[in-house]
């Protein structure tokens, strides 16, 4: 018996190996799938005795194999090509159910005739991958072999145009890969939020295009036909987004101060801008099939997408102002190339023509078109109209003409009223009401935060409204109206501890108001923030929420304990939002707290000799991190000394000798010793100890011992205008 199994066995191998090896002559398999059945066939760690292998495993792991068609990644003739990074998968397991997210973009993309990309370096860089979700990845992602001189091939160009510390090698894979395809003649987007990697894409001149990963997703939110896919992909985005800030926060996703503004515009408008038009149908107060329909066809015209002559004859009297919009974009995009060139005069003019071009092809079209018609494409040009606006108050806020910045936030709301885009008609609000209490005009920003609820109280939005009612109780605790803030408080209070309520939803508004206030330099409100979101998240039970709000909490409490400011007062009155139930858990979390700030006081690990300096590359790795930035002192004569954060070490000091000057506040900094660095560190004063809490100085003997880089505020990335 146990021979003839034996024999069945054999036979049912042979038959699978004959199969296997029929499809790869026949190129009908892809390469990872056949580098994958040659390290079978070798041996690659999988046995062929019986005694050490289950035959069903084998005959499982082969059809797995054979069950990866090129069919099912994508069309016979792909469209475009889109080379992902680790960090949105990682984000998609984050989610949980990561088959059914990697299922969902692999079915879509086949459908549109897109292909997914991912180098073997990268792939191997996805440890959450285990059993079933390694084959379901491989059947809609194509892994591609990149080898090591095509990675050295990219650092040598890089080399070339004077890049000496490009990306890591692995994400450099990436880019070897995405040109490999671009240069086979189809559109390819390398999709990541890495700056550094995008900036060696830029700085290399490719045709391959970079989309931050909230972008990739809206490029298949707008290809979903199915209104319930489309909700889906939506949902998607926005956690998409959630978790790439919040790793922003965590981790200094940082970029080359000099070129702070071209990545915040970047960043800001690549999602709105990948939106063909920019606003929701489902926006419009006319639902029709009709409009609904041209709305499509427009979106579809302006984007210069493949349309047929019905679809065109349809839209045909829209089309010559269609065409104005396209032409205003270009100014938009020629703004954007002086910005890399610090050209603020040059992009400056630029969105003025832009907005110009924008206004007279309203009136044009107003004057042109009949009743209803002009009525439906006022909403496009607003749309237009509003984008123009938000990326010329970035501009100006960058260069600190702050009153000028507001009115232009005003008018791109107005505009994205009148577009139908809520969403973005709120934010714009919120974000003038940020700005105005970061220049302490909290009276201004009091009735600011009252019209952001308002408008999201007739947009029922929730979210933004409590949002908006916290804001507005923290200016007016700042403006000595205890009592009127208490009141606001309280409404807070009440809908947030009514039975039925969503904490979670609560637990991420009361974090994004933290992190908000941190980026604008106001730690002591943030720490509380955080505070409350944690206790939120203690009774949700959302106990992978909370190692973050801790290391939050961390960072602000400490930032805002050596700035000096007061926080007993303001600690009680934010402590009213929400009191926690399960205290024996909220302690516990607590407690992390305290063993952190028990390490402040422990001398550093590491010191140099007296009086001499160390080369970069032989300090230990403790100082070879990112270290957040949350203060920046200039000492006598021209000197720096930058107190940075990091979340395992603490507070430390770096000393420059030169005087650096920054834009906006330090806490959206982040620092770095270069490779160039030789450095000293000693241990701080005892005066300057107490002060500032830090641990060590360390001192870089020349200017370019740091690389100083900037963190892009979260607000900026909300707004899709």
């Amino acid at each position: 018996m146990r021979e003839a199994t034996n024999f069945w066995g054999f036979f049912v191998l042979v038959r699978v190996f004959t199969a296997i090896s029929a499809r790869i002559v026949a190129h009908q398999l892809e390469p990872c799938t056949a580098i994958r059945i040659r390290n079978l066939k070798l041996g690659g760690g999988i046995k062929f005795a019986p005694a050490k292998v289950s035959l069903v495993y084998m005959i499982k792991v082969l059809e797995s194999s054979m069950s990866q068609k090129p069919a099912v990644v994508a069309k016979a003739n792909p469209k475009e090509n889109y080379v992902i990074d680790a960090n949105f998968f990682i984000n998609l397991n984050n989610m949980r159910d990561f088959s059914l997210h990697i299922s969902k973009f692999g079915e879509l993309a086949q459908k549109i005739g897109a292909q997914l990309h991912i180098s073997e370096q990268v792939f191997q860089e996805l440890k959450f991958l285990s059993g079933p979700n390694v084959d379901r990845f491989k059947r809609w992602v194509i892994i591609s072999v990149v080898r090591d001189p095509e990675v050295t091939g990219v650092k040598n160009l890089l080399a070339k145009k004077g890049i000496k510390m490009p990306a890591q090698d692995n994400d450099l894979s990436l880019v070897a890969l995405a040109t490999r395809l671009q240069e086979k003649g189809l559109k390819t987007y390398l999709v990541s939020d890495d700056f550094k990697l995008a900036e060696n894409v830029r700085v290399l001149k490719s045709p391959v295009e970079v989309l931050a990963l909230g972008a990739f997703v809206l490029k298949f939110q707008n290809a979903a036909q199915d209104p319930q896919e489309r909700r889906y992909f939506k949902t998607v985005r926005k956690e998409v987004l959630n978790y790439t800030i919040s790793y922003a926060l965590q981790r200094a996703d940082v970029y080359p101060a000099q070129k702070k503004i071209m990545w915040m515009l970047e960043r800001s408008i690549s999602v709105a801008e990948e939106g063909g038009m920019g606003f929701s149908v489902n926006a419009w107060e006319v639902k029709d099939d009709t409009s609904m329909q041209q709305f499509t066809f427009c979106d579809k015209y302006i984007m210069n997408r493949k349309m047929s002559s019905e679809e065109l004859q349809t839209i045909s009297d829209f089309t010559p102002f269609l065409d104005e919009i396209i032409l205003s974009r270009r100014e938009i995009d020629r703004a954007k190339s002086l910005l890399g060139r610090d050209d603020y005069k040059g992009a400056l003019k630029a969105l003025g023509n832009a907005a110009n071009h924008l206004f007279g092809n309203l009136q044009l079209s107003l004057a042109t078109l009949a009743p209803e018609k002009s009525k439906f494409f006022e909403r496009i040009a607003c749309a237009e109209l509003a984008r123009s606006e938000f990326l010329y108050a970035i501009l100006l806020i960058n260069m600190e003409k702050i009153n000028l910045a507001l009115r232009r936030l005003d008018q791109g709301a107005l505009y994205s009223a009148m577009a139908g885009n809520a969403q973005s008609t709120l934010m714009l609000n919120y974000l003038k009401a940020m700005i105005l209490v970061f220049h302490n005009k909290y009276k201004e920003a009091i009735n600011q935060y009252g019209l952001t609820a308002d408008l999201a109280r007739r947009y029922k939005n929730h979210n933004f409204e409590l949002k908006s009612m916290v804001g507005q109780g923290i200016a007016l605790f700042f403006t000595d109206q205890q009592e009127t803030a208490a009141d606001v408080l309280s409404l807070v209070t009440s809908q947030i501890q009514a039975d039925g309520v969503n904490l979670g939803e609560a637990q991420v508004m009361l974090s994004e108001l933290g992190d908000y206030f941190y980026a604008l330099g106001r730690p002591d409100i943030a720490s509380r923030l955080f505070s409350q979101s944690l206790q939120c998240a203690t009774d949700a039970n959302l106990d992978n929420r909370v190692p973050v709000l801790i290391e939050k909490l961390k960072r602000s409490s400490l930032t805002a304990s050596f700035k000096g400011f007061s926080g007993s007062n303001f600690a009680a009155f934010i402590d009213k939002i929400y009191e926690v139930k399960n205290e024996e858990k909220y302690n516990e979390a607590i407690a992390q707290l305290a063993l952190f700030n028990a390490q402040l006081y422990h001398d550093f690990p590491y010191l140099t000799p007296k009086g001499s300096w160390v080369p970069y590359l032989q300090l230990p790795e403790i100082l070879r991190v990112t270290w957040e930035v949350v203060e920046i002192r200039h000492l006598v004569g021209e000197k720096t000394l930058i107190i940075a954060y990091h979340e395992a070490h603490g507070l430390i000091g770096f000393q420059v000798p030169l005087k650096v000057e920054i834009s906006g506040v330090p806490e959206n900094y982040s620092v770095e010793l270069s490779r160039k660095a030789r450095v000293r560190l000693s241990p701080p004063s005892e005066d300057i100890r107490a002060k500032y809490l830090i641990r060590a100085i360390a001192t870089t003997e020349t200017p370019d011992g740091i690389t100083l880089s900037r963190v892009v505020p979260r607000f900026f990335q909300e707004v899709k205008v």
